[in-house]
């Protein structure tokens, strides 16, 4: 059938109409670009990641049919609904893109149903978890605020060990998780948060608020895993049959793509990052003697990780201290919640994180939980 033009290219919707494409933004001063007639040459280069082939163990082959995304799909591209239930669609000038596309990492693997056209599918060999490979990082004359930004985009702001990259071909099935540690640094005059601070500073100083912005948000969701695969599919192509034939109008019936925090709101923390300048400070002892249950403590123990990502020995000790009494005191609610596993060790969200593995077994034979 002919395809219907619309009235309005990508190029004319916002956000990318707003765009001031006759200036630099900060990664093409980085990164640089080619354009016919005008170019920039970059001043960050990657080197070669050569593998510790120890570490390396080759999987099976795979075979999988990659779904090729279609602008033209406005259900998902643009944000919807108009009041009244009906799709925006490129026709409309007020339109909105939804963002730029990104596959939520996965924590297991999700064996693909393949049809019986063979001719459609794409094979790879992927390697087995725990594969290490090393790299380096050149670059050449790049100011303070653009180092920081290298090292913030490659660390998540400093959170390398919380989040993870994505990257290959095999990204929808649970392949390509990547994690990225900076192992040593030469030639740098500061450390690397003290560059990563510099470009937070600079981000503030033009968008305030930048950390906690939703495109952030939703950048930090999906690089976090520990997600239900339930709502992580590719559509399929009955779901875009039944599409043409629902009707106009019928909202709760029709299709539109979610943000990720909207899908996942109940397990997306609130501050997924702080800001360097708050999570730099120095530790303070916990105050813990107003908590007398399990569930209000676990709050306020989670808000103090999201500031400090670790606590100090001397806090371990009175968390450690803290549990135990409140096992002691036989509070029933608190008893029902740490006798199950999920609050120990499962996806290290509580006492693991709280305390590390050593007091969290200690603490586990001195209060005989969980049961």
């Amino acid at each position: 059938m002919y395809k219907l033009p619309f009235k309005h290219r990508i190029q004319e919707i916002d956000p990318i109409k707003g765009y001031a494409f006759n200036e630099k933004d900060l990664a093409e001063s980085i990164f640089g670009y080619s354009e016919q007639g005008n170019s920039l040459k970059g001043r960050v280069f990657f080197g070669h990641a050569l593998a510790d082939l120890n570490t390396i163990t080759c999987m099976k082959p795979r075979s999988v049919i990659l779904g090729g995304p279609k602008a033209s799909y406005f259900p998902f591209y643009l944000k919807q609904f108009k009041d009244n239930g009906e799709y925006f669609t490129y026709d409309d000038i007020n339109a909105i893109l939804r963002g730029f596309k990104r596959y939520p990492v996965k924590d297991v693997i999700i064996e693909p149903e393949l049809g019986e056209n063979q001719d459609v599918c794409s094979s790879f060999a992927p390697l087995d978890k725990g594969a290490i490979f090393k790299t380096k990082v050149r670059f050449h004359n790049l100011k303070s605020v653009e180092i920081g930004a290298l090292l913030s985009a490659i660390t998540f702001h400093h959170n390398a060990d919380r989040y993870s990259h994505n990257i290959g071909l095999g990204k929808p099935f649970g392949y390509g998780r990547v994690k990225v540690q900076i192992l040593s640094k030469n030639y740098l005059k500061k450390d690397v948060t003290a560059y990563m601070h510099d470009f937070e500073e600079a981000m503030e100083k033009h968008k305030p608020g930048w950390l906690k912005s939703d495109r952030m948000r939703e950048l930090i969701a999906m690089a976090g895993g520990g997600f239900s695969n339930e709502f992580l599919t590719y559509p399929v192509l009955s779901d875009y049959g039944d599409f043409k034939k629902t009707k106009i109008g019928e909202f709760k019936d029709r299709q539109a793509l979610d943000s990720f925090c909207e899908v996942f709101s109940d397990q997306v923390p609130s501050n997924s990052i702080l800001p360097l300048s708050v999570r730099l400070k120095p530790q303070v002892n916990l105050d813990l003697t107003c908590y007398s249950d399990y569930e209000s403590l676990a709050s306020h123990l989670n808000e103090q990780w999201d500031i400090y990502q670790n606590f100090t020995d001397f806090n371990k000790d009175l968390i450690y201290k803290k549990i135990k009494s409140i096992v002691d005191s036989k509070h029933r609610p608190s008893l029902k919640k740490l006798k199950k596993e999920s609050h120990w060790d499962s996806g290290g969200k509580n006492i693991l994180r709280w305390l590390g593995e050593k007091l969290m077994v200690e603490l586990k034979k001195e209060t005989g939980l969980p049961k």
